[in-house]
């Protein structure tokens, strides 16, 4: 399978709120059941984690299971706490089993410094 590339543009003082529909040929991925993680790293294949974001831990929520709908919801605090200015690399997988996982996104996530004022 081939993954979707896909570049993300956030700013460390605002929310990370984005929406997305998972499809598999031309049907929507049935979610029941499976979960959806996020990992942020300096570069794909680099140890260091930077951010994790899953449906076990709420910042990705979904919203209809049967239609692959779901999004993501970080708060500014948290973006600013534990997200860098800088840019990254991060994927997004679908778990069903620890046999059964697939990437299905992958790209940079580029965190730009916040608004200032004078």
């Amino acid at each position: 399978m081939i993954c979707e590339t896909r570049n993300v543009t956030i700013r460390v003082d605002e929310q990370w709120n984005e929406a997305f529909w998972l499809v598999e040929g031309n049907l929507p991925l049935d979610l029941t059941g499976k979960t959806i993680e996020l990992y942020v790293r300096p570069r794909f294949d680099h140890a260091t984690l930077i951010r994790k974001l899953s449906t076990a831990t709420g910042e990705i929520v979904v919203d209809n299971a049967q239609k692959g709908a779901a999004h993501i919801f970080v708060t500014a605090a948290s973006v600013a706490a534990t997200i860098p200015v800088g840019v990254w690399d991060y994927f997004m997988r679908v778990v069903n089993t620890s046999d059964d996982i697939k990437e299905w996104r992958r790209g940079t996530l580029t965190v730009r410094p916040g608004r200032t004022t004078s």
